[in-house]
């Protein structure tokens, strides 16, 4: 799935969405065909917008704008890709921040070419985590 530059991946409780995420960022890693960041959604415990907690996560003192661009110009050196993981986003401690930043981080991510984002989410919580825009758009 590296090819789509968002992808969302939903499914019931147990189905295996987890085991999927964890499997391909190990499997990216061990192939060295990209870089890969995985998160977890029960990681994302403060009010701040998502991109701020994922730099706080990632122990990087620059703001996601500026690690996106170093992801491009790695991936602009070397042609590697990186793919940002989150798994459970419906697992945050305030789910509803999702709601107000997730469009504006999918945004930044298909204005770049060496940077995916793959989420992914319980199908019950969809409508609690997404805006409207998002949820039809899936």
């Amino acid at each position: 799935f590296i090819n789509k530059k968002v992808l969302v991946v939903e499914g019931e409780a147990g189905s295996g969405k987890s085991h999927l995420l964890g499997y391909v960022a190990e499997n990216n890693m061990s192939e060295d065909r990209c870089n890969t960041v995985l998160l977890l959604g029960q990681q994302f415990v403060l009010k701040e917008e998502p991109s701020k907690q994922i730099m706080m996560l990632l122990d990087k003192d620059m703001t996601f704008d500026d690690f996106l661009s170093i992801c491009e110009t790695k991936g602009n050196y070397d042609g590697t890709i990186t793919v940002i993981m989150i798994d459970a986003i419906n697992e945050c401690y305030k789910n509803d921040i999702w709601k107000t930043y997730l469009n504006n981080i999918i945004t930044k991510v298909e204005n770049c070419e060496y940077v995916r984002l793959i989420c992914s989410i319980r199908s019950t919580y969809k409508k609690q985590v997404f805006n409207n825009e998002l949820v039809n758009s899936l």
